[in-house]
């Protein structure tokens, strides 16, 4: 980098949009009882049932794992103290749907099985590397119309590129989240409705400035 020459630091972002091939969805499974002990043999045989039937309802066992599991004690205030009024235990699986069309029905086959909760559906991308590789050619060529536009108001043009880096990417945001209705019978399935998912990524560079002052 030539000390002698004023630069120019500019942030650029790009962003890359594609259809989401994958659905996220986590299930509550949740007991409260006197004893720790009963909490958990009651948690447990939910979700043993709630397992049961995402396989049941397509979901491949390797597309399915515990993501939490929690035992605390319930209190309540009497008026004058805390007093422990049981246990609570919380298990939450987390599945991956890859048939979009069959969201709603792994939806209903874990709720219909036990589960007590959803943790909300998230629709995101197998692989965003391409996506990402869109999105960050996008950041620089977003950069440097950045840096030519200040150049340009300065009337100077842009140098040698001095520095660049990437900042932390983000994404795949969806654009659209999934909605959610319930059905008008209960034999039809919760409809689900993807949408896009976005990836986003963000650099800062660096250019020299030439020709400051003037051309």
């Amino acid at each position: 980098m030539t000390e002698d020459r004023p630069t120019v630091t500019v942030a650029g972002t790009g962003r890359a949009r594609r259809s989401a091939d994958i659905a996220r969805a986590t299930f509550v499974v949740e007991a409260i009882r006197p004893t720790a002990a009963d909490a958990r043999t009651v948690a447990a045989a939910a979700a043993s049932g709630v397992l049961a039937a995402l396989h049941g309802a397509g979901v491949a066992a390797s597309d399915v794992h515990t993501a939490g599991l929690d035992l605390s004690p319930s209190w309540e205030h009497d008026g004058t103290r805390m007093v422990r009024t049981g246990f609570t235990v919380t298990n939450r699986i987390a599945a991956t749907v890859r048939d979009l069309d069959g969201v709603g029905r792994v939806l209903d086959a874990g709720l219909a099985a036990g589960a007590t909760g959803l943790e909300g559906v998230e629709l995101a991308l197998e692989d965003e590397a391409g996506a990402a590789e869109e999105a960050r050619r996008a950041a620089v060529a977003d950069a440097r119309r950045r840096a030519a536009t200040i150049a340009d108001a300065l009337g100077s043009q842009l140098g040698a590129l001095v520095a660049i880096s990437e900042g932390q990417p983000v994404g795949p945001v969806p654009l659209r989240a999934a909605k959610l209705a319930l059905a008008a019978s209960a034999d039809a399935p919760t409809p689900v409705v993807p949408g896009s998912v976005e990836v986003s990524v963000t650099v800062s560079a660096a250019w020299e400035l030439a020709d400051a002052g003037g051309r």
